[in-house]
């Protein structure tokens, strides 16, 4: 698996993520702008409870695409970033567990902290 490339306007991108609600971006595919939502979205999944996020696209392939792009950074992370601490100890975290960890359509979910991820077609 690849990393991010350190280029200067992905720092800008995730200050400007973590700092407004709203974000506008106007991008291009050789920008992986794509690619870093998908990775923020899965840090803020994973890391803060009750969570609940929506990747709409134009059809509904196409944003389960971007739940597959999500779930391959999952299945690649350490074992350790994959736990949530909580009243003074770790809780394991587990996707989508009522498939076993595999892929489902549209969905990613992490049912210990009450988090997930959907896709959606535009309309």
């Amino acid at each position: 698996m690849k990393t991010f490339p350190e280029k200067e306007y992905i720092k800008v991108f995730v200050d400007h993520w973590l700092k407004y609600k709203i974000l506008f971006v106007p991008k291009s595919r050789q920008m992986m702008v794509s690619w870093l939502c998908v990775a923020l979205y899965l840090w803020d999944t994973q890391f803060h409870e009750a969570r609940f996020t929506v990747f709409q696209s134009k059809a509904a392939d196409d944003a389960d695409e971007l739940i597959q792009r999500l779930k391959q950074i999952w299945d690649n992370e350490p074992a350790f970033l994959k736990r949530f601490y909580k009243k003074d100890k770790y809780i394991e975290l587990k996707a989508n567990p009522s498939n076993r960890g595999n892929h489902t359509y549209c969905k990613f979910e992490i049912p210990a902290i009450k988090s997930r991820i959907m896709g959606v077609a535009q309309g």
